[in-house]
């Protein structure tokens, strides 16, 4: 049981593993785009330009200085793993985007941080049969940071380009321990392994106001090969009939990676004072080294992504949006809904998502989960 479940949780981390250079993210972020099933790449004017198209800070139109603060609380996250349940869980608050947007000679300029992945799941089983006892438990963290700078200028009314460029520091740590009693011996293994990476990422971008009704953006990312990666494998089992005996492996190795790329394409059309959106998301294939030295082609990923922003009132707007992703081994869905308040100088922006992910393979498993978006900028 440990060791399916060691390799379900190998393919889990595959799924959080996405490079964050592409906006097929399993949670939301952004500042508006968060709102819209991380739709973003012909939108204007965001805090969340940064993050899905530099570009779109061309559009700006700041004297001052723009902060924003983005935070996601996880309410609920369900993992199904065969033979084991899942421990209480209990809300977490974690910040999204933390920037700022500061007009420049020429253009704008951002300077960000972001967390677009943060997931802490604990599963366990205890079962006894006549005199046998069985005990599994096990955790895993999976953690990344993406910091960046940012930078827009604006060609003319209706054309600007802008490029990011940044790191993404990953950090992920599995822990399986397992105990079993026949009566006669008991038996306990032990497995840890970590994984850190940072890994620069250079993301140009455009975005073209075609009419008043129509924008088209475009960005074309790379994300690079690490700066530095480490990865950790240790094993330990301990046997009663043979207490001396105590049987360790460690392995150290550097699970590199190939470069990734990433293209997308973003439209933004209005009609009756409504907004549409619509991002196609494309990141191609890389390899990377496990643990015993094999080569592992990670398979391409597309993702669909529609979205809406209505206007009821001046200050007040409703958004809903809808997201499809093909990572190969599993499709991701998030869906959200919420909206934005304008009060002088605040942009308020407060909503709610669920998540889903659907696995192709019998030994992998499906996982969702429910939380809360919010998101403020202030304008100085």
């Amino acid at each position: 049981m440990l060791r399916s479940a060691m390799n379900f949780l190998k393919i889990l981390l595959a799924v959080f593993s996405i490079p964050v250079i592409s906006q097929a993210l399993p949670f939301p972020i952004g500042h508006e785009e968060a709102l819209m099933a991380n739709v973003g790449v012909a939108l204007p004017e965001s805090a969340g330009n940064p993050l899905f198209n530099p570009a779109g800070m061309a559009f700006f139109k700041l004297d001052g200085l723009s902060i924003t603060v983005s935070g996601n609380a996880l309410e609920q996250m369900r993992f199904e793993l065969d033979g084991l349940d899942a421990d209480d869980e209990q809300s977490n608050i974690r910040p999204t985007i933390a920037n700022f947007i500061v007009p420049v000679e020429n253009g704008y300029a951002s300077a960000y941080v972001s967390n677009p992945i943060s997931v802490n799941i604990l599963q366990s089983n205890m079962g006894s049969t006549g005199g046998n006892i069985n005990h599994t438990r096990l955790s895993i963290n999976s953690s990344i940071i993406n910091a960046g700078l940012a930078y827009a200028h604006p060609i003319n009314e209706k054309m600007g380009w802008g490029i990011s460029a940044g790191g993404n520091y990953t950090l992920q740590e599995i822990n399986g321990y397992r105990y079993t009693n026949d009566t006669t011996t008991a038996i306990t293994t032990y497995d840890h392994e970590r994984l850190k990476s940072l890994q620069p990422f250079i993301t140009p971008g455009f975005l073209w106001k075609v009419t008043n009704s129509y924008f088209l953006g475009a960005t074309a990312s790379v994300l690079l090969p690490n700066i530095f990666a480490e990865g950790l494998e240790y094993n330990s089992i301990t046997n009663s009939a043979t207490p001396m005996d105590v049987r360790e492996t460690l392995v150290v190795y550097n699970p590199g990676t190939t470069p990734s790329f990433k293209l997308a394409i973003g439209q933004r059309f209005k009609a009756l004072n409504q907004e549409f959106f619509l991002d196609i998301n494309y990141s191609g294939s890389y390899e990377e080294k496990s643990s015993d030295g094999a080569t592992v082609t990670t398979n391409e990923t597309k993702d669909f992504g529609l979205s809406w922003r209505g206007s009821l009132y001046k200050s007040f707007r409703p958004l809903a949006g809808a997201s499809y992703t093909d990572q190969g081994h599993s499709e991701a869905h998030l869906y959200t809904a919420g909206f934005t308040m304008q009060h002088r100088q605040n942009l308020s922006a407060f909503g709610f998502y669920y998540q889903k992910n659907k696995p192709k393979r019998d030994e992998a498993s499906p996982y969702d989960g429910i939380g809360v978006v919010f998101s403020s900028n202030v304008i100085y």
